[in-house]
Parts: C-alpha cells; sequence; structure tokens
C-alpha cells in the first residue's frame, strides 16, 4: 500500500497524499523510471490504494494479476514499439 511504502521510506507522505488525490480525482498517472526502480511496487500501491478506481497498466511484460475488473493490464507484443 502507499502507507507501506511510506512508512518504509520510499515515498514521502506529501507524494502518497498527492498520488492518492489524483488517483480519486481521476487523472492520468503515468510511472517511468529505469529497471528495479520500484514502478512495479508504486503501480501496485496505487491500485490497492484507490479500491475500485479503474486502473489501467501498459507494460512490455505481464507485471500483475489484477482480481478486480476495475483493474486492466495492457501488454506490448514483442518487438512492437512501445510508444
Amino acid at each position: 500500500t502507499l502507507d507501506r511504502l511510506v512508512c518504509g521510506g520510499r515515498l514521502s507522505r506529501p507524494m502518497a497524499d498527492l498520488l492518492r488525490i489524483a488517483v480519486r480525482s481521476r487523472l492520468n498517472v503515468r510511472v517511468v523510471g529505469p529497471e528495479r526502480s520500484g514502478k512495479t511496487a508504486l503501480l501496485a500501491a496505487i491500485a490497492r490504494d484507490a479500491d475500485d478506481v479503474r486502473s489501467v497498466t501498459l507494460a512490455r511484460h505481464r507485471s500483475f494479476r489484477w482480481t478486480s475488473a476495475s483493474k486492466v493490464e495492457l501488454v506490448v507484443a514483442p518487438g512492437a514499439p512501445f510508444a
């Protein structure tokens, strides 16, 4: 969860609050970074915190196994341009 990321020192409280507001306001949030920077953990925390707010992720590989119909994962085909 976002709270666990804050407690672990991985995310500041103001940034966690900003992400909550953005998601609940249905704003688009783009998470970008190098490999092993915590993108998947952050996206999973945002999705858990958002409950039934619709979430769509786009990735080169399957990262999540969503249990809610409001969560959708799009996987880019191998060799296809990501942009």
